[in-house]
């Protein structure tokens, strides 16, 4: 073992540490209040954010080959992993005292029940037609809507260029657990399992799709939702569904990465390949936990620290800006500047294609523009967004809008980690809040208007 990796298990008990200490200051005193939302909400942050921290960390520990997802050249950028550790856990420090004092007391205004109108189902149902149209559009090159789902994980080729028709995939999810909620406020129980129903099929296109983020922010939002509207989830019941669900989608992480001709012939080929996979004792359902999705992200902390002045200098403000860029539609813009994580590979890997890109760690952006003292300031403006997001739950814990809105953004905490802040923010607002932003606006329209 050399120095660095003496320095990097120091690194990794210190990051311990400092969890333990952030999860224990966020614990409330009785452990039912642990469903609460601000509660949940901070302690699932720090311990998925920490899923991203441990694997890589862990792994050069160990001095093995790179394999998996791991970069072959680890031991190369590997050296500030110990410096990358340190900065994490000064970031979860910083975050979970800075919470933890601004959500101690603040104003909670009454909340009524709003369930959803007759304009605003009118409005759902309009999107969710204009969803339809938009993936038949963007099933037009291959034989159809079943034939693009069918196309399994290469799907993703087809959306470059085109992510304003592929948009409708996250439009549609939004919609559908719009209506589980809203059948959650009405105690509804007929429409809450036909709701159920339609997130079990969807989760099953996404399945089939290989879009595994996608099945996690069903899910994740689908249990916050109930969590919050309907009852308290118990313990077990939330163990296990993770637990199943870790599995399930490690099984499709094997599973994806092929195209079907046609349904019957799909289902054979998954068999075939879930045969070999129970016959190969090499298979490992943990690899995601140790050599692939989760260690991907935090490579960029590290490599991106180890290149400052080399491959880039200190942007101040630059890097976490551009991903404004986004907004704009390629076929409008062709030129528009590259997403960070493509600028990443081609920097890094000499990887052009803008289909493909490594995921970037949330705090990788805040010190390409600051250095240190960007992950530090990260931290007070992110603490802060956590605070308004509670308040925004406090003030409308029975709107079925706001429930979902939120819940959304919890389901999403895998992929907020894997983005830059901004980046994040404007996919999340443009893809599963959209629907309900435009219900909002209409709303609010209305109702200047009748005041007028």
């Amino acid at each position: 073992m050399n120095s660095f990796q003496i320095l990097t298990l120091i690194g990794l008990i210190f990051y311990t540490l400092c969890l333990t200490f952030s999860v224990y200051l966020n614990l409330p005193k009785r452990f039912k209040d642990v469903f609460e939302f601000k509660n949940m909400l901070i302690i699932s942050f720090l311990l998925i954010f920490s899923l991203y921290v441990y694997p890589l960390s862990f792994f050069y520990l160990t001095g093995e080959v790179a394999s998996g997802n791991i970069s072959l050249d680890i031991f190369s950028f590997g050296t500030y992993i110990p410096f990358s550790l340190f900065l994490s856990s000064l970031f979860i420090i910083f975050l979970s005292l800075l919470f933890k004092q601004w959500n101690s007391n603040f104003k909670v205004e009454s909340s009524k029940l709003e369930v959803l109108s007759k304009i605003d189902i009118i409005i759902i149902l309009l999107l969710f037609v204009i969803s339809i149209l938009l993936l038949l559009e963007l099933g037009k090159s291959v034989g159809g809507i079943t034939m693009l789902i069918l196309k399994g994980y290469s799907v993703t080729e087809l959306f470059i260029g085109k992510g304003h028709y592929a948009v409708a995939f996250e439009w549609i999810s939004t919609i559908i657990l719009l209506f589980f909620s809203d059948s959650l406020l009405k105690r509804k129980k007929g429409n809450i399992f036909l709701s159920i129903i339609s997130l079990m099929l969807l989760i099953l296109v996404f399945s089939v799709m290989g879009r595994r983020a996608a099945v996690v922010v069903l899910i994740g939002t689908a249990i916050m939702c109930y969590n919050l509207l309907y009852a308290r989830i118990k313990i077990v019941y939330l163990v296990t569904l993770v637990s199943v669900g870790f599995l399930f989608l490690t099984y499709v992480g094997y599973l994806r990465g092929q195209s079907y001709d046609d349904i019957t012939t799909s289902i054979e080929s998954m068999k075939n390949k879930s045969e070999r996979i129970a016959d190969d004792n090499d298979t490992d359902m943990f690899y995601t936990l140790k050599t692939g999705n989760f260690s991907v992200p935090f490579e960029t902390l590290p490599r991106i620290i180890s290149t400052s002045g080399e491959n880039y200098y200190f942007g101040f403000g630059y890097y976490s800006l551009s991903s404004i860029s986004n907004i704009v539609p390629t076929f409008i813009w062709e030129d528009r500047p590259i997403p960070l994580s493509s600028w990443y590979m081609k920097e890094f890997y000499g990887v052009t294609n803008l289909n493909e890109g490594r995921q970037f760690f949330l705090l990788t952006t805040p010190f390409m523009d600051f250095g240190p003292f960007g992950i530090l300031f990260f931290a007070v403006v992110f603490a802060f967004f956590l605070t308004k997001l509670n308040c925004l739950h406090k003030n409308n814990s029975r709107n079925a809008l706001i429930i979902t809105l939120i819940s959304l953004f919890f389901g999403c905490l895998m992929n907020l980690i894997s983005n830059d802040f901004l980046g994040f923010m404007l996919a999340f607002i443009k893809g599963y809040a959209f629907p309900i932003i435009l219900v909002l606006v209409f709303k609010k329209g209305i109702k200047l208007v009748s005041k007028s």
